[in-house]
């Protein structure tokens, strides 16, 4: 009964907002369903990788980037072909619209909460797991991606289910948050579940009931751009590290300390705490500059540029929107 009436909740929920989710998503660059494979010509018949994402904020998509990049680029890369792929754009209504929902609901947060809180249940995750097989594995089934690949690693929840279900083929899992954690991650079919914390161990033991010997802490995936960054910084608290983080400094025009802010590739739900930062600053008469990178969110860079009060006196917000070479062309304002 309580999942009959939470399915009627959520469909009544989402024919509200249709015409919200129908609209394009500007703020993203979405995955293709399917991409030409890297690596070596098909017919050497080596093993295809692929990566399931999709263009829900930047950490998914960023994962996979980097998972890609550092197969790519080792000793390794000659004996296999790889893509990054997004299952949903073939897929039934509304997963079909989940990026567009995604940059709907990242601009809405009452809605936001709501539809997670909701989802991170286990009556609802029942009746997702349920709802998904039912009218997507047929759709699923005839992507060539999924003919052709050999392995398939996932970094995205809702990515988890259904491929454990129809694939034969080795499925890893790796869970690209650290700590929260929506219930969707933890799909015990998998043959390898990286975590990136002790906090996300527990809870896949806890929530998920995965078994120890799937679970794998490694942390989150890095791209190879940053470990190279760091070989020419070399001992960060060493003259030659100090001196190299002040010209990179010097470069976004940053000086003395600082707070940075975070938020994903949408920068979902920062402005708040921003603005507690730097009222306690002033409280404490601390003479700082708030950083905020603010990802593909044009809407919080604007906000912060244009329609917030000024900065205080003795502090100087400074934000960044990344392009799409997050690593080399910041836009600083």
């Amino acid at each position: 009964m309580i999942s009959v009436m939470l399915f009627l909740i959520v469909t009544l929920y989402l024919s509200f907002t249709s015409d919200a989710l129908s609209l394009p998503a500007t703020s993203t660059t979405p995955i293709p369903p399917y991409t030409p494979p890297t690596g070596p010509p098909s017919q050497d018949k080596i093993p295809h990788i692929i990566f399931l994402s999709a263009d829900t904020g930047g950490g998914h998509r960023a994962s996979a980037l980097s998972l890609n990049a550092s197969l790519t680029t080792s000793p390794l890369s000659t004996s296999f072909t790889s893509e990054i792929v997004s299952i949903w754009p073939g897929g039934a209504w509304p997963y079909r619209d989940l990026v567009e929902a995604y940059v709907h609901l990242s601009r809405h947060p009452r809605q936001w909460g709501f539809l997670y809180h909701l989802s991170n249940t286990g009556p609802y995750l029942c009746w997702m797991n349920g709802d998904t097989v039912l009218r997507n594995v047929k759709r699923i089934r005839k992507m060539d991606c999924w003919r052709t690949a050999d392995i398939i690693v996932s970094v995205h929840p809702t990515m988890t289910n259904i491929p454990q279900i129809l694939s034969k083929q080795p499925f890893y899992t790796v869970i690209t948050d650290l700590g929260s954690c929506h219930a969707t991650w933890f799909s015990r079919r998998c043959s390898r579940m990286f975590v990136a914390s002790e906090k996300l161990y527990e809870k896949a033991r806890k929530r998920g009931w995965v078994r120890r010997s799937k679970l794998v802490r490694s942390g989150l995936p890095i791209r190879p751009v940053f470990g190279e960054e760091g070989e020419r910084m070399g001992e960060r608290f060493g003259e030659e590290g100090k001196r190299y983080r002040e010209e990179k400094k010097a470069k976004l025009g940053l000086k003395g300390n600082g707070v940075l802010f975070m938020g994903g590739g949408e920068g979902v739900g920062m402005e708040e705490y921003i603005w507690g930062v730097k009222r306690s600053l002033e409280a404490n008469d601390i003479k700082s500059q708030i950083v905020v990178v603010c990802g593909r969110n044009k809407l919080l860079h604007e906000r912060l540029s244009t329609s917030t009060p000024p900065p205080p006196k003795r502090t100087i917000i400074k934000r960044i929107l990344r392009r799409p070479k997050v690593e080399s062309e910041p836009e600083v304002s």
